[in-house]
This record gives structure tokens, sequence and C-alpha cells, in this order.
């Protein structure tokens, strides 16, 4: 997961992250922790999908560091 993209997601529509935590039913704490840690559920990205109205979801999400 590329957070750094979807740091940018989130500021360009406007929000801060606390209010998409709340958007998305989880604590801020938990959207950081899941942020750090680069780990959301499949529901969670969904909602994450829609309310940030992504239209690219791949490079974000399905990020792939090759070794």
């Amino acid at each position: 997961m590329n957070t750094n993209l979807l740091k940018a997601e989130i500021v360009k529509k406007g929000f801060t992250q606390e209010q998409v935590a709340k958007m998305v039913g989880i604590s801020d704490t938990t959207f950081y922790r899941r942020m750090r840690d680069g780990n959301f559920g499949l529901d969670t990205v969904n909602d994450l999908i829609r309310i940030l109205e992504i239209k690219e979801p791949g490079p974000i999400f399905f990020d792939q560091k090759v070794s």
C-alpha cells in the first residue's frame, strides 16, 4: 500500500485523516496505525475508494515493491 498516495487523495478531497477515519467508522488512532502499517481491511479499502472517489485504486492499495 502506498500511504503517501492515499494521504494525497485525502488532502485533494479537502478532508483530514480524522474526518476520513470517522467516515469509515474507525477511531483516529486505528486509522493512523493502519496508515503507518499500510494495512486496511477490504471493507475499509472499499469505503475509502468510495468516499474519496478514487478512480485508480491500484497504485494506492496494491503498491508492488520489487527488491
